[in-house]
């Protein structure tokens, strides 16, 4: 006997296109990320100033917009949800950012994000309301993180089949992360939680219906965590990273190492509260879907909350190591036969293997690939060094012609001017090569 229980979003917005005002927004955006730049955490305030008795209490209220699991999330609510909560941040008016003026950083955060999502708005706002929602049938003794996990893999799977809606998302879970970076500094100022260096929060892969692999962090504190503020910096084995930020008002203790249905305490989620049970499923970014769960080799923990305060745990995922390199493999070969980018697959190649000692074959594979690559990058600096010595060749005669007598020197003048910019572009484009950027 199945029942429904909650409906997954079936994504075709086709039609979505921000307005030109969404410049203002990316502008916004750009700005945040040049304050924010650098490291991952931007600088602490400083300590001589004492912090705004209001702020915690208007960060708690702030953050529950910025968690990458919150109302907007396809797969953890329902459509109307969506649009409900879309429509809020428009009928906020600038006089409530009073609401989020505790500090600087959190101030700045909450006008980036209603900027973006006002311009959003006026665009994906009447598309939204007319979405279909199919939906997907569970049995009733599914216990809830699994079905969390279900409902947010499928979601994702329909965002990243439409080209405009998966470009949105990414931009929205961007904002996110900025956000949230960006008063992170305030958040460790703030923790009141005893420091822990044990296994009290650990990450582990899981599956939802047969093949559907999902990340799940798990509350292993024996205790409720409240206020919860955590950040997971997923990793695969080129380098490429992705920082995921999540706000858990409530948090339960996991209950059971044998991997059984959680007992009957077990909460089930309920995202406008915040509250999540101890097996909390991890929504990927956007960002991160090509990559996916599967191919997530290694997983940084930071947590604040009222109870425990955890910093630079990093968890590895070493059994998703072939999955990863056959994907980074794969698309080098795919690159390798298109000769794109030679540097930047010679570069990823690089640090694939130095992973790999315990696949040969992989090794060999890439290898292979990587001496191919190899020859592409030497051959396009070769003919880039040849056009350049051509052209330098060919300004040199013309200064030599321009000495003569009765030499029409305005017309070798523009020939000269033109050589150079012929040259010039040849060596921006040995530049970019090098660079791995063509």
């Amino acid at each position: 006997m199945t029942r429904s229980i909650m409906t997954v979003v079936a994504v075709l917005l086709n039609s979505l296109v921000l307005d030109a005002g969404g410049l203002t927004a990316k502008a916004e955006v750009a700005q945040v990320q040049r304050e924010v730049g650098g490291p991952i955490d931007p600088p602490a305030p400083p300590d001589e100033k004492p912090l705004d008795p209001r702020l915690q209490e208007q960060l708690l209220n702030f953050l529950p917009y910025v968690s990458m699991i919150n109302r907007m999330t396809p797969g953890a609510n329902q459509m109307p949800e969506i649009v409900r909560a879309l429509e809020e941040w428009t009928m906020m008016r600038k006089e409530e950012e009073n609401l989020f003026n505790g500090h600087p950083h959190l101030q700045g955060a909450y006008r980036s994000m209603r900027a973006f999502l006002l311009k959003s708005n006026r665009a994906a706002g009447p598309v939204l309301q007319g979405l279909a929602v199919p939906r997907m049938e569970f049995e009733a003794d599914d216990p809830p993180f699994l079905i969390l996990a279900a409902l947010l893999f499928q979601a994702s799977a329909e965002i990243a089949k439409n080209e405009a809606l998966r470009s949105w998302y990414e931009q929205y879970d961007d904002q996110c992360r900025t956000a949230y970076k960006r008063v992170w500094p305030l958040l460790r100022k703030l923790a009141k939680g005893k420091r822990r260096n044990d296994d009290s929060v650990h990450v582990r892969h899981w599956f939802a219906r047969e093949d559907w692999v999902f990340l799940e962090v798990l509350n292993k504190s024996h205790r409720p965590l409240t206020d919860v503020s955590l950040r997971l910096r997923l990793g695969t084995l080129d380098g490429a990273t992705s920082d995921h930020y999540y706000f858990l008002k409530r948090w339960e203790p996991f209950r059971n190492d044998d991997g059984a249905a959680p007992g009957p305490l077990e909460l089930a989620w309920n995202i406008e509260r915040a509250e999540f049970p101890g097996r909390f499923p991890v929504r990927l970014a956007t960002d991160w879907l090509s990559v996916g769960a599967a191919a997530t080799t290694s997983v940084v923990i930071d947590l604040f909350s009222n109870e425990i305060v955890v910093e630079s745990l990093m968890v590895a995922i070493d059994d998703h190591i072939p999955q990863a390199a056959d994907r980074i493999l794969d698309q080098a070969a795919s690159q390798v036969r298109s000769r794109q980018q030679p540097k930047l697959v010679m570069d990823r190649l690089k640090a694939t293997m130095s992973r790999l000692a315990q696949y040969p074959d992989r090794v060999a594979r890439g290898e292979r690939l990587f001496d191919l690559a190899k020859g592409q990058l030497d051959a396009a600096v070769a003919s880039c060094d040849e056009r350049i010595d051509k052209f330098e060749k060919q300004i040199k005669q013309l200064y030599d012609k321009r000495e003569r007598r009765n030499a029409d020197v305005p017309s070798i003048n523009k020939r000269i001017v033109e050589l150079k910019g012929k040259k010039q572009l040849v060596v921006k484009e040995k530049a970019d090569i090098l660079k791995g950027a063509r």
